[in-house]
């Protein structure tokens, strides 16, 4: 009979200590990333519901592999559409820097009857920190019938050969919202070798282009073989152009926030 309970006895600690190893769950850290209130909503010109806005990292860890999912509303309050999560325009999100992201409701009738929309984060990945490697050595814009361009160069000052070096645009209105973003491999789009400059060029299409008050400029690029890498570009304030604000930290491309000056843009 003592056996017996001493072996229920064991029995009872075995199952509460099991018990509680299934409670212990590990805690995620929590992120740093939200969405900035300076999206816009419209529609392009395919007729199509377009949204574009930024994701921002006031975390201490860079994030990776951010998406971007949008509900779309009736003016009844209905729910038209749900998006496919998009992801981000970079693919790593330092701290205290922003992403572009873009969202486009394929359905031309939905498009026609969005009233509003939500944004949500669905997805993102702590990332390791990146190392420093590009440099914006220059840039400037233009205004014509076209679009507004973009052109400039960008120089590898990393120690590893940079593949597919690419730019990131984020074109703001005089509001401070967002209005568009675009992005392009440099030229040649393969391989930047160390201490190597290549030229870039952007173009915003036309419709928009007319809304732009100043931009913003990233870039990223992948070591051969490793992972992606950031730098931050020394301050430049070409003639044509005032620079209005210059973010400050470690990422593969310097952040440029420049304001155009329309009159000596235009050509």
């Amino acid at each position: 009979m003592n056996v017996k309970m001493l072996l229920c006895a064991l029995m009872v600690i075995f199952v509460v200590m099991l018990a509680a190893e299934m409670c212990v769950c590990p805690v995620k850290a929590a992120t740093g990333l939200s969405i900035l209130p300076t999206d816009s909503g419209f529609l392009n010109d395919a007729h199509l519901y377009y949204i574009v806005g930024e994701v921002y990292n006031s975390g201490n860890i860079t994030e990776t592999d951010v998406k971007v999912a949008a509900t779309f509303y009736a003016s009844n309050g209905t729910v038209l559409a749900e998006s496919q999560p998009q992801p981000t325009k970079l693919l790593y999100i330092l701290p205290n820097r922003t992403s572009p992201f873009d969202i486009t409701l394929y359905d031309p009738f939905a498009s026609q009857q969005v009233h509003n929309y939500t944004l949500h984060i669905t997805t993102f990945s702590p990332s390791p920190d990146m190392p420093i490697g590009l440099e914006i050595t220059s840039n400037n814009s233009s205004l014509d019938s076209n679009g507004f361009h973009l052109y400039g160069a960008i120089r590898n000052i990393g120690t590893e050969n940079a593949s597919y070096p690419t730019i990131i645009a984020t074109y703001y209105a005089a509001n401070g919202h967002v209005i568009s973003t675009t992005s392009n491999h440099t030229n040649p789009i393969t391989l930047l070798e160390t201490n190597q400059t290549t030229p870039f060029n952007l173009l915003l299409n036309a419709s928009t282009a007319n809304q732009v008050d100043h931009y913003v400029l990233q870039a990223e690029s992948s070591v051969e073989n490793e992972s992606y890498y950031y730098e931050l570009v020394p301050e430049f304030q070409p003639m044509t152009l005032i620079l209005a604000f210059l973010a400050v930290g470690a990422i593969t491309a310097q952040v440029i926030h420049i304001r155009k000056e329309r009159s000596q843009n235009k050509v």
